[in-house]
Order: C-alpha cells, then structure tokens, then sequence
C-alpha cells in the first residue's frame, strides 16, 4: 500500500521510525513524512494515507521489519504478492511506483502534486523546511489537505 499510494521504496520503509513524529496515522489527514536519508533531496515528502489507512498503521511496524530484511527476500516476497494479484510473473515493486504516476497522469493531477507525493523533481513541491514542522505540525495544513485531495484523485478507481 505505501509502495502504491507513495511511490514508497523498500529503503525508504525500512528507514521508517515508528516512533518518530513523522508518522501521524491518526491525524485527521493521516500521512507520513520522508524525510530522512533518501536516494535524492526530492524524494523527501509527504505521502497522504488514503487507501486503506487501517491497514497501512496495523501493518506499518511489521513493513518497516520486513524491509530492513535481505533484498533478495523483499523482493521475491513482493513479486509473489503482484503475481499472486495480477497472474503475471514478471511485476515487481517498483513497479507500483510507476502505477502511481500513471495514475496520476490518468487522472489529470498536477505534475506538482504527483511530485510532492512521490518524491519526483518538480516546481511547486513541498518545501524542505516545511517538512522540518513533523506529522503533528502539518496533520491539518492546507499543503497536505491539498496533497490529500490529489491522491484521493489519483486512486479515485481504487476507493
């Protein structure tokens, strides 16, 4: 779910503190903040829980556990996920992050907002500094309400 509704990598989740104040789950715009050490400075963001919000904090601890595993187990226990979904073999993770821009793309979501939300280069992104506030001091700014609303555009299909 974080790999589609974020564009979310397996080093990105792994990094995840379920301590840290950059997880706000239960906020009234549930999100999470990436803001640690990432493959760019973009892909720092705020990625909005839409789908199946729940699900996403009843899994969250054991995800971060299951990613900090060996790649060749992350990587072979989500390809048998897709296959399992799709029927075909030849999906993988990462695949899911290119779902998320085409979906986006498919939706008519500004090239701005896909890119706050999955770590992409764009203008109009979320600042860094901002991403600084945490998940307590961004749970109801209207940057995230407003990145709430393109996801929920983006997976409209889905919801």
């Amino acid at each position: 779910m974080l790999y589609l509704q974020g564009g979310m990598m397996y080093s990105e989740i792994a990094r995840l503190d379920i301590d840290q104040q950059l997880i706000n789950l239960n906020a009234g715009v549930p999100h999470l903040i990436i803001d640690g050490d990432t493959k760019t400075k973009d892909r720092k963001r705020i990625v909005p829980i839409v789908l199946q919000p729940e699900l996403v904090k009843a899994g969250l601890e054991a995800a971060i556990l299951h990613c900090r595993k060996s790649h060749s187990h992350r990587y072979k226990y989500m390809a048998k996920l897709l296959k399992e979904a799709t029927g075909e073999s030849y999906y993988h993770g990462h695949a899911l992050r290119h779902t998320l821009r085409l979906n986006a793309q498919n939706n008519g979501v500004q090239d701005s907002e896909l890119a706050a939300i999955g770590g992409w280069a764009s203008s109009g992104r979320v600042s860094t500094s901002m991403l600084g506030y945490g998940a307590e001091g961004l749970s109801s700014s209207e940057s995230v309400l407003s990145l709430q609303r393109a996801s929920l555009n983006i997976h409209r299909h889905l919801l």
